[in-house]
């Protein structure tokens, strides 16, 4: 199955541009939910963040990660923060995105990084505020129900020759699922890299 790929771009901030990646069956009806996604935790943002979902993107072959054409969509507005103008740029909260399928030996799953997050989202010790937990949580649930499209990408590997003292490693086909459930754990994260 071909699959949709979205980025919101991350802009206004120390370390700047950001990017989160969403994949989907049909783009053009995933995308004004991610659009109220952002929206919906804007308050967990700085106020010189903004987030702006492309309305443009590629479509990949689940298997091989191969493009195999592009898609476009009706514009949704981007999402300025309002939670206030303190805070430390590479650390944030997540949402995890839960799947029902195991490829892999592993059951399948995504994350997304919501880095920064203001500084008022935070208790003394360090951890997210219980509302900050909760309002994540809910963008996250909103996200999952508003068409059921969200999916998660399991990328494919290449097979490679032992070398050394490193085994061979054997080829692998990516595969796909849909999201079946969010969790944002109580914790803060650190963002290393603005590509996650």
């Amino acid at each position: 199955m071909a699959l949709s790929r979205i980025r919101a771009i991350w802009s206004g901030f120390v370390g700047a541009p950001g990017v989160s990646t969403f994949y989907a069956e049909d783009a053009s009806v995933l995308l004004p939910a991610i659009g109220d996604f952002f929206t919906n935790i804007s308050g967990l943002l700085p106020n010189d963040v903004t987030v702006t979902v492309d309305a443009f993107g590629d479509i990949i072959d689940e298997t091989t990660g191969g493009l195999t054409g592009s898609w476009t969509a009706s514009a949704v507005g981007p999402a300025t923060g309002t939670g206030g103008d303190n805070y430390a740029a590479p650390v944030g909260m997540c949402v995890d995105w839960n799947t029902g399928v195991v490829m892999d030996l592993h059951r399948l799953r995504g994350r997304t990084f919501v880095v920064p997050c203001s500084g008022a989202q935070f208790d003394v010790d360090g951890s997210p505020l219980s509302t900050a937990v909760s309002g994540l949580q809910s963008a996250g649930d909103a996200l999952i129900a508003a068409d059921g499209n969200l999916m998660v990408w399991h990328r494919p590997r290449a097979a490679k020759a032992a070398d050394g003292s490193r085994p061979a490693v054997t080829a692998r086909a990516g595969g796909y699922a849909n999201v079946t459930s969010a969790h944002v754990p109580d914790k803060a994260v650190v963002l290393r890299s603005r590509r996650d």
